[in-house]
């Protein structure tokens, strides 16, 4: 870790040390006794229930097999070749489908723009 990395890391502690959140803008699980509650406690807290919280996403590991996939793209990468992706048709039909209806639910198009001629 850099100095700079150490020094970030120190004031984000301090931080959350030094601010207070009234408990009337927390959720009901996370409310004390008190009017107030230090930062600090609340993500606390919240590192306890959730393990992957403060966890870079990219450090978080998927299954064995997501990893073989990825493996073999990072060697592609590496050889500076085109990737070649493996689809599932299937899986793509249906997220298209559920795109399509998040699009007519949310008024930016229209049953009929997708109805066949």
């Amino acid at each position: 870790m850099t100095i700079g990395q150490e020094l970030l890391k120190e004031l984000e502690t301090e931080i959350r040390n030094v601010l207070e959140i009234p408990s009337e803008w927390l959720p009901e699980n996370y409310r004390g006794k008190r009017k107030t509650r230090k930062l600090s406690s609340v993500y606390s807290q919240l590192k306890r229930s959730d393990k992957n919280f403060d966890r870079d996403p990219r450090a978080v590991r998927g299954s064995a097999e997501r990893q073989a996939v990825l493996d073999r793209y990072a060697k592609m990468a590496e050889q500076n070749l085109e990737l070649e992706f493996d689809s599932n048709e299937d899986a793509l039909y249906n997220n298209q489908l559920t795109f399509c209806g998040a699009m007519v639910k949310a008024g930016l198009m229209d049953q009929e723009d997708f109805d066949n001629e």
